[in-house]
């Protein structure tokens, strides 16, 4: 072998024992910087809300609430059918409850479904810049307990998250609600009227987490349930289902978890029951991720 054919050799040989290192090192990089990215990502408003005497309507905004959406059902050539909310996890998924996905006796697939976002009201008028985007496929929590039973839902297409729309971090601080006692929180949905329909207007629910025991009117045997209590003087109806239990800590926004099928729930107490996700967290991400 030549003298420049050795050189040529060694020089391949050394690039090769360069470049793998520097490709690991690159990928190590994008991986460190991509977890905490996507952590301050969640949670997080891109424009706070008004002040109760700024906002003379006194309704929430979705630029207030950005993860939340709304899930509706087809039933033929009818008009799409209120079904549940719906809470944004990422670009392409968003997690409701397993009641949710049924239409009355008929079995619902994906192409039944279709999911609106920056929507915070029935008026027509209103909803120039709702985003509706269908369903590819949607995937249910293993439990026994239908009850307890969640469902993500991945779309046909990415969300553009923006202002009004983005997603929510998911609580992972135990999954005991004993450490959450006391703690607020926030549901958001659509008020049923005395017609059997939903208010126009999307609004809130303040509520406190209180013990289990409190919500008697679900079976002792249901895995990871909360009980919360409402604080405001307003009720709640099926335009609340699939809805999330939202709390702050810190400035950034978690879901805790799933409001359960409000025809179970004891409405003379004023007691919400709620799905705990943290025993689905290893599922969720596993789907998600």
């Amino acid at each position: 072998m030549s003298i420049s054919q050795c050189c040529i050799a060694l020089l391949l040989i050394a690039g090769c024992v360069l470049s793998t290192p520097m490709s690991l090192s690159t990928s190590a990089a994008q991986s460190s910087s991509y977890s905490p990215l996507v952590k301050r990502k969640c949670g997080q408003r891109l424009m706070e809300p008004l002040r109760p005497q700024e906002d003379t309507s006194k309704r929430p905004r979705i630029e207030q609430w950005p993860w939340v959406g709304t899930l509706f059902i087809r039933y033929g050539s009818d008009p799409p059918v209120f079904a549940c909310l719906v809470t944004i996890l990422n670009d392409r998924f968003v997690l409701t409850a397993r009641y949710c996905l049924t239409g009355g006796r008929r079995t619902v697939t994906p192409l039944d479904l279709a999911v609106r976002l920056r929507m915070d009201s029935f008026d027509r008028k209103e909803q120039t810049s709702t985003h509706e985007f269908e369903v590819d496929e949607f995937y249910i929590s293993n439990t026994t307990d239908p009850l307890a039973a969640l469902a993500l839902l991945r779309l046909s297409s990415e969300i553009n998250m923006n202002v009004f729309a983005r997603p929510i971090c998911l609580w992972e601080s135990g999954d005991e609600n004993q450490e959450l006692v006391d703690q607020r929180g926030t549901l958001v949905g659509w008020q049923s009227n005395l017609f059997g329909g939903l208010e126009q207007n999307m609004r809130e629910l303040n509520v406190v987490i209180v013990p289990r025991q409190m919500c008697p009117m679900l079976p002792e045997v249901m895995v990871g349930k909360i009980c919360a209590q409402v604080q405001n003087d307003l009720t709640y109806g099926h335009g609340d289902g699939g809805g999330g239990l939202y709390v702050e800590e810190e400035s950034v926004w978690y879901v805790k978890g799933i409001i359960v099928k409000f025809d179970v729930i004891g409405l003379e107490q004023q007691h919400l029951s709620f799905i705990d996700i943290s025993p689905h967290l290893k599922w969720i991400r596993w789907i998600i991720e």
